[in-house]
C-alpha cells in the first residue's frame, strides 16, 4: 500500500494545484517502471459539463489509448475536487443536490465539505481512495482501500448510470480481460 498511497497523495496535490474549474478532472495511468521517479504514469484532464454528469465520458478510449502508449499498465485512476456529498458512490444524491452541483451553485450550502479525492483502481478490482478536506493542513489525509469483487452488482449499476468512478473501475478491469470477462461481458450487455 505504500506506493499506491504516494500516488494517491501525488494525485491529491497535482488537483490541488490544478485552478481549473471544480469539473475538472484528472485521469491517470499507471505502468511498471520506476513510479516513484514520476515514470510509469501519465495524466490527462476531463471536463465535465453538466450536461454530461452522469454520462459516459472518453475514459475507456483513453485507457486503450494509454495502454498503447504505455506496456505495463496496471492501473487507472481518478482525481477531483468537489463536495464530499456530490461523489458519494454508497448513496443516491438527491435531485435537488445533483442540479446545484450541475449549475455551480454548491456555494449556496456552506454547511458541505469541500475535498479533494484521488481513487485508483487495478485489475483485479482493488479500490485505493484518499481525500483530503479542502481547509486542511494537509495533515488530514484519509486514505481506504476496498475490493470491489464484493459489490460487481453495485459497481455495474453505477456503470449504467453513467459514473466516472465505475467508468475508471471498468477500465481497469480491461487490464485483464481474461480474468474479468464475465463482468466486462455484463458491462456490455444492456439491459
Amino acid at each position: 500500500m505504500g506506493t499506491i498511497r504516494s500516488l494517491l497523495i501525488t494525485m491529491l496535490a497535482a488537483r490541488a494545484q490544478d485552478v481549473s474549474p471544480i469539473h475538472t478532472v484528472h485521469v491517470w495511468g499507471f505502468a511498471c517502471s520506476d513510479l516513484d521517479a514520476g515514470e510509469g504514469r501519465e495524466v490527462g484532464r476531463i471536463v465535465l459539463v453538466p450536461e454530461q454528469i452522469g454520462r459516459t465520458t472518453p475514459v475507456l478510449d483513453w485507457g486503450e489509448q494509454l495502454c498503447r502508449r504505455m506496456p505495463g499498465t496496471w492501473g487507472f485512476g481518478f482525481a477531483y475536487f468537489g463536495w464530499v456529498e456530490a461523489f458519494d458512490p454508497e448513496h443516491p444524491i438527491p435531485e435537488d443536490l445533483r442540479r446545484a452541483f450541475d449549475e455551480g451553485r454548491m456555494t449556496e450550502r456552506p454547511e458541505a465539505e469541500q475535498v479533494y479525492a484521488a481513487h485508483v483502481f487495478d485489475a483485479r478490482g482493488m479500490s485505493y481512495a484518499s481525500y483530503l478536506p479542502a481547509h486542511s493542513s494537509g495533515l488530514d489525509v484519509v486514505t481506504d482501500d476496498d475490493d470491489t469483487r464484493d459489490r460487481v452488482d453495485d459497481m455495474v449499476a453505477l456503470f449504467r448510470d453513467g459514473s466516472l468512478c465505475a467508468e475508471v473501475w471498468a477500465t481497469a478491469l480491461t487490464l485483464d480481460s481474461a480474468g474479468n470477462a464475465d463482468v466486462l461481458e455484463r458491462l456490455l450487455t444492456i439491459e
